[in-house]
This record gives C-alpha cells, structure tokens and sequence, in this order.
C-alpha cells in the first residue's frame, strides 16, 4: 500500500463535513491544499478523535474522489474543524 499525503490548508466547517457523511445522493466537501490546489471528494465515514476537550473538534475520515465507484482514488485523513486545517492521505489499495 503506498501513501501520499497533501497538508490541508483550508477545508469544510463541521456542519458541512457531517452533512456531507449524510447526505442522501453522497454530497461532497472540498478541501483546498497546500499547493493551493483542490480536491473534492465523498465522505464515507467521520471518527472523532478521543482525548482532551481541545480534541473534540479533530476529526479522523475517510473518503472517495470523483463518482465513488470503486476504482476511484480512496483518501484518509486526519482534520480540524477548528482551524479548518489537516493532512490529506491518498491511499492506494495494491491487490495481492
């Protein structure tokens, strides 16, 4: 499995991120990262990270670019909705 990862410089506020995980036809969030690029993509699921009260706005997900069908790029991701910031990892699933 090979792993790229982006820094998030800009992202979704935690209402759009969750309506985003569930929404009904699968709605999309779009993250701007640190090459001032973009990337849309599906929710698939949200974990909020365990820990101090500062955490509770850390957020681990995952998620699919373009349609969601299967052979779309897969992302996991690590996220803030305080500062709107975080890492953005590409995930590429190598069949053996």
């Amino acid at each position: 499995m090979a792993n790229k990862s982006k820094k998030i410089v800009r992202g979704p506020s935690k209402f759009d991120l969750m309506i985003a995980l569930f929404h009904w036809d699968g709605g999309q969030v779009e993250f701007v990262l640190g090459d001032r690029s973009k990337q849309s993509m599906y929710i698939t699921s949200v974990e909020r990270v365990d820990g101090p009260n500062d955490m509770a706005e850390k957020w681990n997900f995952t998620g699919t670019a373009g349609d969601a069908s299967f052979d779309d790029p897969k992302f996991r991701g690590h996220y803030s909705t305080k500062t709107r910031t975080g890492i953005l990892i590409r995930v590429e699933d190598k069949m053996e």
